[in-house]
């Protein structure tokens, strides 16, 4: 594991609350006054925000208040895709942290359709002279600069909701925030549904009148392998690869599946894997399977034969509650475009 892995493990151990140990829960207070002005920051970044540009087209948001995990990219992919049904024109718009969502995006729409700057405005203009009629801004909700017509906002059920802000939790935002959004979706991988409807009741409080709120689950949507062709599910003993934000959420995942695994292995959040990490990979693996995330294995593709057999598990999103109404929404988004 990286040090930003084990940096990041730790982080998620000390955001359990009540859940962790009596040390990390001690840290947890330890950092609450750097919470404090983390949220004053916020708090003043917001009252200086200059007025947003619009784009000249429709444009979608799908965010989160927390960092990392909530499931942004499939939720975003899975607009873009209805949009794309309705003849909209969608590009997705990408601050570009990693490859791996961009990677993502590309294999649903083309490379013509996703834009990757750190200026979101600058990919909003290149993504319309190119011929867009809408736009989704993966991982928007912060990034205020860009007016939008559709704000999404996602809540991990595996999160404690309302919880501190960073660096003593893992919240981006207050929960004042949510009154800025247009749709608060719920999100579960682990979480059973009960923990879903007790996070979205907790999040109403907070929500401007007329939002729309809905909740989902991440379901397997199958396998594949490192050059995208279709595999059966692994049996026997396999090495878990997860360098996504909640490593613990793809293994019980696994574990939900009767997969049984060997060991987890979490080098941190959009690591990039070198030729050093992978062959210590496939000394960890020793001829066994290696199953392994979406994201992590646009990040591998290169490495198949050094790494052997390797599965990646795919998900889908099944709407629990309110999934008319979100597309209610965006139809009406799709009915805008010229």
């Amino acid at each position: 594991m990286t040090v930003r892995g084990a940096v990041e493990r730790l982080l998620r151990e000390i955001w359990r609350g009540r859940e962790a140990p009596p040390l990390l829960r001690m840290a947890g207070l330890a950092l609450r006054p750097a919470s404090w002005l983390y949220g004053g920051g916020v708090a003043l970044r917001t009252r200086i925000l200059a007025p947003a540009e619009h784009a000249g087209v429709p444009v979608v948001s799908v965010g989160n208040l927390a960092v990392g995990g909530t499931g942004k990219t499939p939720v975003a992919a899975w607009m873009a895709s209805q949009l794309e049904s309705w003849g909209a024109r969608p590009a997705v718009l990408l601050r570009g942290y990693g490859t791996d969502e961009a990677a993502l995006h590309r294999r649903l729409l083309g490379d013509h359709r996703v834009e990757v700057h750190h200026h979101r405005v600058r990919a909003a203009r290149a993504a319309v002279e190119k011929g867009a009629g809408t736009l989704v801004l993966d991982d928007g909700f912060q990034h205020r600069r860009l007016h939008r017509d559709m704000d999404v906002v996602l809540l991990a059920a595996e999160d404690p909701f309302p919880g501190p802000l960073l660096p003593a939790g893992p919240y981006r935002e207050p929960p004042a925030a949510l009154a800025r959004a247009d749709v608060v979706v719920v999100t579960r991988r682990t979480a059973d549904p009960g923990a879903a409807l007790r996070r979205l009741e907790a999040a109403r409080r907070y929500l401007a009148p007329g939002t729309v709120t809905a909740r989902l689950a991440f379901r397997c949507a199958g396998w594949r392998d490192l050059e995208g062709r279709p595999v059966d599910a692994p049996s026997g003993p396999v090495v878990a690869l997860a360098g996504i934000a909640r490593p613990r959420a793809f293994l019980g995942g696994l574990h939900a599946e009767g997969i049984r695994v060997a060991r987890l292995l979490a080098p941190g959040d959009h690591h990039a894997y070198h030729r050093r990490d992978v062959e210590r990979i496939a000394r960890i693996v020793a001829g066994r399977t290696l199953v392994t995330t979406p994201k992590d294995g646009v990040r591998l593709e290169g490495w198949v034969q050094r790494l052997g057999d390797v599965r990646v598990r795919h998900e889908t999103i099944q709407w629990e509650e309110g999934e008319a109404d979100v597309l209610h929404l965006l139809r009406r988004i799709a009915g805008r475009v010229a």
